[in-house]
């Protein structure tokens, strides 16, 4: 099978994220784990068991509000905000240890339960987890392919390149004794070079054969020949078909990376002719041809080889190039994702297949408390060039340890329609806090803030008919008061919210018009199955109306929140375009227990650069 083939590794989606503040994680009750029991979840692929399954998050974890109702004030600023945390932070140690063992366990057995007879059809691979407790620690979170199409795309290039350092390349000199004659070649330069067409070919799962065929490079310079007396002259050298065969073998090492371990060679140059001018004896040119055969085999494999170890060696490095890139600063410097193998890497006659662990680890190197399930990968996933399949474990490990780290909250006074509604003048025909909050002359106007802060880490099911979302969330409506230090700020209304969410179809694409910042919109279709809001409380009188009749408000507004969340997903979870990657659109497809991602890339020019090398 011909393709012009060299792979490259490309890893991708170090998620950053959100900003936040909440200083102390409320974990997940331990009675949802008798709701998810094995007899419902053997049918998980169902929408409305999956439903049920974020239900049950949703409703039990209303037996652990006491942490935190306990803990509420009516705060008037910022500062009443801090002592509220700090009253938080009093929980004793005993009690985090015990949450996070009903965490583990709570994640272990659903895990198990979820995976259990849980096979893929489609001419996907078939999965049987009937493993102990502890045999999911193996399986990896995310799954990189590298297809054929990738392969010839990053193997053109790399091709393009080597063409472009050796054409026009100075050679060495050297000298032969031929007929008694003293035959130096001086200044010889190769140029007109065409590259050979790549073969590739599977040897086994971690070890593969590139040969070449054809390709043709003329070398051109000038001879200096002595015997009793000088002759100079031209010569050129045409050589054809280069026949080379590269074996390479890679493997997992023990820190986790993907390495080249053993690499052999050989190369034979099927037509070489030498002319000289002026001509000397046939036999100095066959003399000629013979060494400069001889020099320039070896020398190819040597090239090869400094080439592919030196390409090895900054593929490594290729990790820091993610096509999307979470805009955030602060999660970032916590937060890393494990790109590390979990297992050997497998080749087979179309793909590359990469297993990494995919864990989130911040700084404490605090490992998430449950393990991956088996991901959902299908053969004919070859058409696009990456595919990334990524375990419902590595969002929700994002979650975990970002609730964890506390500080977790969401500016949804950003998005632009909230924003209106936290105007404190407008027109009668619209809405607006204006409409509601008296006095407010004593408010600083386009200050007003809703941050939505979690009161437990996020839980998402995957399935294939779509993405499962448990929310659990306090809300707060603040302003700055007028003639007031900029920090100290008036909490208006403060509520708890449960959402549970579908996300149905999920594509990402560059919409940004040219000569803005790059940026990606994610396009989802959302709708809200369950909503329920509880101590809705007003901070000033005039609210307190309003502050009764939330929970009427916000169902009667529910179909209008899910369209907000449609349009402004981007602004919740901003994604910037890494231009050197050169990915405009990802698709997305969900199935059990894993989400698809599929791109091709248009590697910039400027990353090609990266293997330039000097030879």
């Amino acid at each position: 099978m011909k393709n012009n083939t060299l792979w490259c590794i490309i890893l991708l989606l170090t998620c950053e994220g959100f900003e936040s503040r909440r200083s102390n994680p409320k974990l997940l009750s331990i009675e949802s784990s008798k709701r998810w029991n094995k007899k419902s979840l053997q049918e998980s692929e169902n929408f409305e068991l999956a439903k049920n399954l974020v239900d049950s998050y949703i409703l039990d974890s209303y037996s652990d509000d006491y942490e935190y109702d306990n803990i509420e004030s009516s705060s008037y600023s910022e500062q009443n905000i801090h002592k509220r945390d700090e009253m938080a932070l009093g929980i004793s140690s005993n009690m985090m240890n015990y949450n996070l063992q009903k965490l583990k366990k709570l994640i272990l057995e659903s895990s198990m339960c979820a995976d259990e007879h849980m096979h893929v059809n489609r001419q996907q691979k078939s999965v049987d987890t009937n493993d102990e407790e502890d045999g999911s620690v193996n399986n990896p979170g995310i799954v990189v392919r590298v297809t054929q199409k990738a392969f010839h795309f990053v193997a053109t290039n790399l091709m393009r390149i080597f063409q472009e350092e050796i054409d026009d390349r100075p050679l060495s000199e050297f000298s032969r004794i031929l007929m008694r004659l003293n035959v130096s070649i001086l200044a010889p330069r190769i140029n007109e070079v065409t590259m050979p067409e790549l073969n590739y070919r599977r040897l086994s799962e971690n070890s593969i054969k590139i040969s070449s065929i054809g390709g043709t490079a003329k070398l051109n310079g000038r001879y200096h020949a002595v015997y009793k007396t000088v002759r100079e002259g031209q010569f050129t050298v045409q050589m054809e078909n280069f026949d080379v065969n590269l074996r390479i073998k890679f493997a997992k090492t023990f820190a986790g990376c993907l390495q080249l371990v053993d690499m052999s060679c050989d190369a034979v140059i099927r037509s070489v002719v030498v002319r000289l001018s002026p001509k000397l004896h046939e036999q100095i040119n066959d003399g000629l041809r013979e060494t400069i055969t001889e020099l320039a085999q070896r020398k190819i494999c040597e090239v090869i080889d400094v080439y592919v170890r030196k390409i090895d060696a900054r593929l490594k490095s290729l990790a820091r190039y993610s096509p999307v890139t979470v805009e955030s600063t602060s999660i970032a410097s916590q937060l890393r994702l494990d790109t590390t193998l979990s297992d050997e890497a497998v080749l087979s006659d179309i793909y590359l297949d990469i297993p990494l662990r995919g864990a989130f680890i911040a700084d404490d190197t605090t490992k998430t408390p449950f393990y991956p399930s088996p991901i959902s990968k299908a053969d004919e996933d070859t058409q696009r060039m990456v595919y990334v399949y990524m375990s419902d474990y590595v969002i929700n490990s994002f979650f975990y340890q970002l609730d964890r780290l506390g500080n977790f909250r969401i500016n949804l006074h950003r998005i632009p329609e909230v924003k209106q509604l936290l105007r404190l003048e407008c027109p009668d025909h619209e809405e607006c806090l204006g409409h509601i909050l008296e006095n407010t002359e004593q408010y600083t106007n386009n200050t007003g803030r809703m941050e939505a802060r979690v009161r437990s880490p996020p839980v998402v099911v995957l399935n294939d008919v779509g993405a499962h979302i448990g929310l659990n969330l306090s809300v707060e409506i603040s302003y700055r008061k007028e003639d007031e230090d900029e920090k100290v700020r008036a909490v208006l209304l403060s509520f708890n919210i449960k959402l549970q969410l579908h996300a149905e179809g999920l594509s990402i694409n560059n919409t940004s018009p040219e000569g803005e910042q790059q940026r990606f919109r994610i396009h989802t279709l959302i709708s809200i199955s369950h909503l329920e809001v509880s101590s809705a409380t007003a901070y000033v009188e005039s609210m307190n109306a309003f502050a009764s009749n939330l929970p009427f408000y916000l169902e009667e507004k529910k179909s209008r929140i899910e369209e907000l969340l449609r349009k402004n997903l981007h602004v919740v979870v901003p994604l910037s375009v890494n231009e050197l990657i050169g990915v405009n659109s990802i698709y997305g497809l969900f199935r059990s227990r894993t989400l698809v991602l599929g791109f091709d890339v248009g590697l910039h020019k400027k990353l090609f650069e990266h293997f330039s090398l000097p030879i």
